[in-house]
């Protein structure tokens, strides 16, 4: 499912959801966002759930598809 998050540029692992096709999410929630590299494959998570990255409008602003399970 689709989701739309905000990113401070202060605290760039939070983000706070601006848009979501998710039940799991709802508009204005903050929500967690971690970049790690394990064995040479860089992984995307919200809130402890898989994602991967469409595209951003702005520095700040990502469009994630984040996995069902």
């Amino acid at each position: 499912m689709t989701v739309q998050l905000r990113r401070d540029a202060a605290h760039a692992s939070i983000a706070q959801v601006t848009g979501s096709q998710d039940a799991r999410f709802r508009v204005g929630q903050v929500v967690s966002v971690q970049v790690t590299t394990h064995g040479g494959k860089t992984a995307l998570e919200v809130d402890g759930h898989p994602a991967s990255l469409l595209d951003t409008d702005h520095v700040h602003e990502l469009n994630v598809e984040v996995s069902i399970g």
